[in-house]
């Protein structure tokens, strides 16, 4: 009743005398706004599952040579491997440790290969239960500083950055080009609920696309490297041990807009990668480089090269992620195993 008295007191004239209209027009208003809601809703979810929305455009990137797969294993068993434990999950196929954050906050179930032959990567994280903890700071330190950043994970392996990054928060691009590693990869991210910002990609990077041959080192498989193959050994190459390359300006459409952590870990590789990434730097705003320098560092032409693109794109040497703190470039001899090159 005080409702039909509000109506009947303050409704203007034209109103009352097309009431039905006007519920009908309130009606479409209202399912609108739910309508946009719903749709606002899931837009946000879908932008912040970045790992997501590039699986989705898999195809248009395959097409480019760019192979995306899932950040999950098999999806038809996604359903049953949640509704484990992190320990069940770990346990049913690869060898998973915990690895402690840099920070020391979190430990991350990682799944490894066998240590017993992986003697590297894999065999320090099970004994040691992490791997170089200062350059994995180094990208928390970069996040402090650029909120923006996303990780660009070159030669992810089995997620020695990826992981901790991922779980800082951190979106990350990992690309590798041997598929065991990344399939374990996509377990550990499964394990710790990690899929959703990270995209991963299987690929090389080199200095022009094109099938290439993996060379795995099965003492240190992180170490694998890839090599171009020779025309009388095409037929010879079971597809197995192929991959494509990829040039790093073909990742732009992943981080154009954003900040990166440019994580360079190539088995001597960089210097032909740099080659065919002139439309990355010039496009995307790359605010460090962690590069491995102890390939270079009695290679006088070869640091020579990678000197001069890094500057070339307003980027110097540093000690860790310190703009006040930069090296000498003519001593590029004495550097450390891994420099950082930031914009200063």
């Amino acid at each position: 009743m005080r409702l039909q008295r509000l109506w009947n007191s303050y409704a203007p004239p034209l109103v009352k005398k097309n009431s039905s209209t006007v519920v009908i027009i309130l009606c479409i208003i209202a399912v609108y706004l739910v309508w946009k809601f719903i749709w606002f809703k899931q837009d946000s979810l879908s932008y912040l599952c970045s790992s997501e929305e590039n699986l989705k455009q898999a195809s248009y990137y395959e097409k480019l040579g760019v192979h995306i797969i899932p950040s999950t294993p098999h999806r038809n068993r996604i359903q049953e491997k949640r509704e484990g434990t992190s320990e069940e999950l770990a346990s049913a196929s690869a060898d998973c440790v915990p690895v402690m954050t840099p920070d020391g906050a979190h430990s991350l179930l990682t799944c490894i290969h066998d240590p017993a032959i992986d003697l590297m990567l894999s065999a320090h994280l099970k004994n040691k239960g992490a791997w170089e903890k200062e350059n994995v700071a180094s990208v928390y330190n970069a996040h402090q500083l650029f909120p923006n950043l996303v990780l660009v994970d070159l030669g992810c392996n089995v997620g020695a950055f990826t992981l901790p990054a991922a779980k800082h928060g951190i979106e990350v691009v990992a690309v590798d080009a041997v598929m065991p590693s990344l399939r374990l990869l996509q377990r550990s991210l499964l394990i710790n609920d990690l899929s959703c910002p990270v995209t991963l990609i299987h690929n090389a990077l080199y200095k022009s696309r094109k099938k290439m041959r993996v060379v795995i080192d099965p003492t240190n498989i992180g170490g694998s490297q890839v090599a171009e193959i020779l025309d009388f050994r095409k037929d010879k190459i079971p597809p197995s041990q192929t991959v494509d390359a990829i040039c790093l300006d073909d990742l732009v459409p992943f981080v154009r807009g954003r900040d990166v952590f440019l994580k360079l870990d190539l088995e001597g590789m960089e210097v032909q990668v740099l080659q065919c990434a002139q439309e990355f730097f010039s496009q995307v705003d790359v605010k460090v480089v962690l590069l491995e320098w102890m390939f270079y560092r009695h290679h006088e032409e070869a640091s020579g090269i990678l000197k001069s693109f890094l500057t070339s794109h307003g980027l110097s040497p540093t000690w860790g992620v310190n703009p006040d703190r930069v090296i000498d470039l003519d001593a590029s001899h004495s550097w450390p195993d891994n420099v950082f090159w930031m914009k200063v």
